[in-house]
């Protein structure tokens, strides 16, 4: 028992050293995808109800336990999955004629508003699951074969609380602006432009990805299946310490790029393997049916290549956010580009997120589940409790598709049409606030000759692409879990000898950064959860 001791003490000294140097660096902000913790990957819920029927001292030739789970979470704290991304969590929106435009504006121009709009949007993301885990574990004296089927309901939208300012609908476009005459604006708020499919002018190709639906978005699928298999090498009626090999298969949804934060069912299909520990040791006991135990599992898994779609800003050193936080292409997948043949204008307008959106493949080199709780059992109720904190490392992107060079340049404030005939005037340092440098002129339109690529057209290459824009960084949340359940002794059944039926609740903080050095990445979500959990043993 004391190599047991020792083995729980090396697990908690590791992670706590892991725990206290798990930061990143430099402002996380703007970043068009988002994976979500799967709601297969939960140690804590997976560990309580039944772990006083696993990794058993026993001379039974097999024995087992099985459960089901049904549980539902939500996110909180939707400011910080706004910060995530666009950098805040209320965005302004102001056409090209606003006098004394801030710096941080979004240009309306580019979504179809008018030159005089203007809005305030309060951004407010919000992600429900409801799920049901599906959970066997099967033992033979030291070994055992444990597996896990979550089936995933993820909700998840975007609520947008516009405030619209002046909808500018009497003030149309100019003359060779967007189209050889002018025209009226199509919509009026940017909530019904972010919707996407919206065309004028010669803008004939609307936005069909990266798009903010009006409803929220639905998936629903067997989450991964989980597969574990281990040996318990110090198994005793007072403790155990067991090593397995984890294997997951993905069975959820692949990213698409269609939707901002959209529903993730799974791991975003990546194919993991790994190992795992697992151990616990009694430390109290009162007569035959009342102790304390401490409890620790740790999973330890590496994510392969995966191919997905996602969309990607691009690289612009003169950019700034939205904010305030000195952060580089924030929403730059907005901007609208020209489609060129043979180095000319062929009259084609198109969001640069139509062609920036791009197959890839992407991996994460390690994820990081671990849980460290204390169990008391009693004659007739159990009560579990304890702390679980997640990891995963920061993604890597390989684009797979490409760029058809020479075809496209940002057309920023340029006009489509000279009067004679399309303009091949681009403008590469295009921003997503319109180049505005927050001075009282009367527009941004007194820029428009000093913006202009002096060699035009500019055409944007496949080193423009920015893959971080689309790259999970590092994620790190810590968890609080609390449960209690009854179990039942029954004589009734030969193959059955218990059942039990509990409740719990979980609460899980985002964080990767100590406070006292930075505010925290918004880089994972903060959620709270409930489940029941019943099951039998045999």
């Amino acid at each position: 028992m004391k190599h047991t001791v020792r083995l729980l003490c090396v697990v908690v000294f590791y992670f706590s050293f892991f725990i206290t140097h798990a930061n990143t660096t430099g402002p996380l902000s703007g970043k068009t995808f988002l994976q979500p913790r799967s709601v297969g990957t939960n140690a804590a819920r997976e560990l309580v109800g039944w772990r006083h029927y696993i990794n058993k001292k026993t001379d039974k030739w097999l024995y087992g336990a099985f459960n089901v789970t049904p549980a539902y979470s939500h996110t909180f704290r939707p400011a910080r999955i706004a910060e995530y991304f666009f950098g805040c969590d209320t965005i302004t929106i102001s056409g090209s004629q606003v006098t004394n435009r801030d710096t941080n504006h979004m240009l309306a121009d580019y979504f179809g508003l008018s030159p005089t709009f203007f809005s305030t949007v309060k951004i407010k993301p919000k992600l429900k699951n409801t799920s049901i885990d599906l959970d066997l574990y099967l033992g033979c004296t030291s070994f055992y074969v444990r597996i896990l089927a979550p089936i995933n309901w993820a909700r998840s939208n975007i609520e947008l609380h516009e405030i619209v300012s002046n909808n500018g609908n009497s003030t149309a476009f100019s003359a060779l602006y967007m189209d050889t005459t002018s025209i009226t604006p199509p919509v009026t708020s940017f909530t019904e432009a972010i919707r996407g499919n919206i065309t004028f002018g010669d803008l004939t190709e609307g936005l069909d990805v990266c798009k903010i639906s009006e409803c929220a978005r639905n998936e629903f699928h067997v989450a991964d299946v989980h597969v574990a298999a281990g040996w318990n090498f110090i198994s005793r009626e007072t403790g155990h310490a067991g090593l397995n090999l984890r294997f997951v298969a993905p069975t959820g949804n692949r990213p698409t790029g269609e939707y901002m934060f959209e529903p993730i069912v799974g791991n975003g299909h990546h194919w993991e393997f790994g190992f795992g520990f697992t151990g616990h040791v009694m430390v109290w006991e009162y007569g035959a049916d009342r102790s304390i135990s401490l409890y620790t599992d740790l999973n330890i898994t590496h994510l392969f290549d995966a191919c997905q779609r996602r969309c990607f800003d691009i690289s612009i050193d003169c950019c700034t956010d939205m904010c305030k936080q000195n952060v580089s292409n924030v929403a730059s997948r907005y901007i609208l580009v020209k489609e060129f043949d043979a180095n000319n204008y062929i009259g084609k307008l198109v969001p640069l997120a139509n062609k920036t959106t791009l197959n890839c493949n992407v991996k994460t080199g390690l994820q990081f589940d671990f849980v460290f709780m204390v169990g008391y059992t009693g004659p007739m109720f159990n009560w579990d409790f304890g702390y679980n904190g997640w990891i995963r490392t920061k993604e890597s992107i390989c684009i797979t598709d490409k760029l058809e060079e020479s075809t496209i340049g940002l057309k920023g404030l340029q006009n489509v049409d000279t009067g004679a005939g399309n303009s091949n005037a681009t403008q590469s340092n295009a921003t997503i606030n319109g180049n505005n440098t927050g001075d009282a002129t009367p527009g941004l339109f007194v820029n428009q000759a000093t913006l202009v690529d002096a060699t035009s057209p500019i055409f944007l290459k496949n080193t423009d692409l920015d893959r971080k824009s689309a790259a999970n960084p590092r994620a790190f949340t810590h968890k609080l879990f609390a449960y209690i359940d009854y179990h039942h002794v029954t004589h009734t059944c030969p193959w059955i000898n218990t059942f039990f039926i509990g409740a719990g609740g979980e609460i899980e903080f985002e964080s990767a950064h100590r406070r006292r050095f930075t505010k925290p990445n918004k880089n994972s979500l903060s959620q709270w959860s409930l489940w029941l959990k019943t099951g039998v043993a045999f």
